[in-house]
């Protein structure tokens, strides 16, 4: 089957899920890369991208039913997977068939397609190629990464890895531009720059690569993979051009992650590009040094998101952090030193959470805070992710949460909180939040996330 008109759709969160601070003006870059692709290698049919950034859940839905597409691909998250299932089933009540993608629908895949029969395939790991192949009408015993039925049976695919960042340069006239624009002018963290532009120069985690990650990661890329330094160059200028863009924001994991490409694209900045500002990037600690936070400076980078997690050392030992919360303070000394603020980013409910873990934790924050970069304050509950090693060790835990987990495909948030707690941490699920409470209370621009 062939199909003709496609809607690819961020789903709105879930009902009591609280927005992020920054939400609203990332370009979506998960559909716009989807969309780039197919239509850089022939697909001439109509596409839609709505996104939740933009549209809200009314919004989404009126226009899926007067555009009536053939397929509607669809990206949920464990905080929007209910709104996904309940977009899925109407969809497919109006006659579009239903494809889902990303970590959440990887990881579960097998799970989604016994449990929802309105949900026609899911597409595992990188979606570009398997996605273009299920358009063009391909069988889908030919096409790699995908899930679907057959004669009452889920099958799934042999898995096929992409070895590029970019497969294309990323069309972003596919969307309307202006909107994210006016949400970023009109948000509480705006900065000094007024059209910032989401961009991917790399896939996956180099810290994941090599030892396999935090244990609270659901990354599903294998390998960490970083585009050609030109290349990205060359787009940001196409970018400043056609959009009168300022900054880019990259959604990398770690934008320092391999030393030497973060060197080459330094250095490789064309002199007519050394007014653009890199508005947002993630970076892990232990790369942050005088040399590195120099570079940063003169790259114009405004803002960096450090996860720092906890400042109990036990606690970043058993969660595979790789780090300490002294090398957690020389980084956000070097970065202020330079006038570059940050997002710091905390986690509660950590294996051996204790009430004296969650005590340090909240005299870390304030030291951090003592520098006085800090943007935003991050606090997450800690939250099992399907995919992650986390979501492993609870499953493994007993028969019982085996047997009331394994099979599913949605999730409570919350119960799935209380069964970590209860089986990994050393205090109730109670004094965690409270402990969250109270870290919220440290900055006038504080999210808890998963709460």
């Amino acid at each position: 089957m062939k199909y003709n008109k496609i809607a690819l759709v961020n789903p709105p969160l879930d009902e009591g899920v609280v927005k992020c601070i920054d939400d609203g003006f990332w370009q979506p870059l998960n559909l716009l890369t989807l969309a780039s692709y197919i239509r850089a290698n022939g697909y001439k049919g109509e596409i839609r991208i709505l996104d939740q950034s933009v549209a809200n859940e009314k919004e989404i839905l009126n226009e899926l039913k007067a555009f009536e597409p053939d397929l509607v691909g669809i990206s949920p998250n464990m905080d929007s997977y209910g709104q996904a299932l309940r977009i899925a089933s109407e969809v497919k009540e109006n006659g579009s068939n239903v494809v889902l993608g990303g970590a959440y629908a990887t990881t579960l895949a097998e799970n989604i397609l016994s449990n929802r029969q309105f949900i026609d395939f899911v597409i595992a790991y990188e979606g570009e190629i398997a996605f273009l192949k299920l358009l063009q009408g391909d069988e889908p015993d030919s096409i790699p990464n995908l899930v679907y039925r057959c004669g009452g049976k889920v099958i799934c695919n042999k898995v096929e890895f992409i070895e590029k960042a970019s497969l294309c340069e990323v069309d972003y006239s596919l969307i309307d531009m202006t909107r994210y624009f006016k949400n970023y002018s009109g948000s509480i963290n705006p900065g000094k720059y007024k059209n910032p532009i989401t961009i991917i120069t790399q896939r996956g985690c180099v810290w994941r690569e090599k030892t396999q990650g935090c244990i609270f990661c659901s990354r599903i890329n294998q390998k960490a993979i970083f585009d050609d330094h030109g290349d990205i160059w060359r787009q940001i200028g196409k970018l400043k051009d056609k959009y009168d863009m300022d900054s880019v924001i990259d959604v990398g994991d770690d934008f320092l992650g391999n030393p030497e490409w973060f060197k080459i694209f330094y250095h490789s900045r064309p002199d007519e590009l050394r007014d653009i500002g890199i508005r947002f990037i993630y970076s892990r600690v232990e790369h942050i040094n005088e040399s590195t936070a120099d570079m940063l400076r003169e790259l114009n980078v405004s803002e960096i998101c450090l996860g720092l997690e906890s400042g109990d050392v036990e606690i970043l030992t058993k969660v595979r952090k790789g780090n300490t919360p002294r090398q957690h303070l020389n980084a956000v000394k070097l970065l202020a030193e330079r006038n570059i603020k940050i997002i710091a980013a905390f986690m509660l409910g950590h294996p051996a959470e204790s009430e004296v873990s969650i005590g340090r934790t909240k005299e870390h924050v304030s030291r951090v805070l003592e520098f006085k970069n800090t943007n935003e304050l991050v606090v997450s509950l800690f939250t099992p992710l399907p995919g992650s090693l986390a979501y492993r060790m609870l499953l493994e835990k007993s028969k019982r949460i085996s047997a009331h987990f394994k099979s599913s495909d949605l999730f409570h948030v919350r119960e799935f909180q209380k069964e970590w707690v209860g089986h990994f941490c050393r205090t109730d699920f109670e004094t965690i939040l409270r402990g969250a409470d109270e870290l919220g209370k440290l900055h006038r621009r504080a999210y808890i996330e998963f709460a």
